[in-house]
């Protein structure tokens, strides 16, 4: 499961059958940008999108409805509208996915976004501590 919060586009989409599609990472994705096979999203309405900033883990839907998640790598700016954007805390674990491995999408608030990525630092933190109290002045 990957966690996504809203994009600025989201209302333009069928929600629906982007939350429940099983998607599979294609072989045609790279560290630009991850595209995705599965079910088409639908656009409820046809409207033009001037270009706009992008980051790591936008999920853009290109006109043929199958979404593109841009990647590390990935243009500063796009034109194709933006249904979410990965939440921070799973866009290593969407980075290690690999072509041909199926996954579904979760949708989650900014606020718990937010939590989850305090978590995670916080966990790391203690992991720090744990490796420096029973590592210190161990010499290889």
């Amino acid at each position: 499961m990957i966690r996504y919060i809203e994009g600025p586009q989201y209302d333009w989409f069928n929600k629906s059958t982007f939350e429940q599609t099983e998607w599979e990472i294609s072989t045609q994705s790279n560290r630009m940008g991850y595209r995705l096979n599965g079910k088409q999203v639908k656009r409820k309405e046809d409207k033009q999108l001037l270009t706009e900033a992008t980051t790591f883990g936008s999920i853009q839907i290109p006109p043929n409805g199958l979404p593109i998640i841009l990647m590390a790598d990935g243009q500063p700016t796009g034109g194709y509208p933006k249904i979410g954007q990965v939440a921070k805390v799973d866009l290593s674990k969407l980075s290690q996915i690999r072509p041909g491995r199926v996954f579904r999408f979760q949708k989650i608030t900014v606020e718990e976004a937010i939590h989850l990525l305090e978590e995670r630092i916080h966990f790391y933190r203690q992991m720090k501590y744990v490796m420096k109290e029973n590592w210190e002045g161990v010499t290889l």
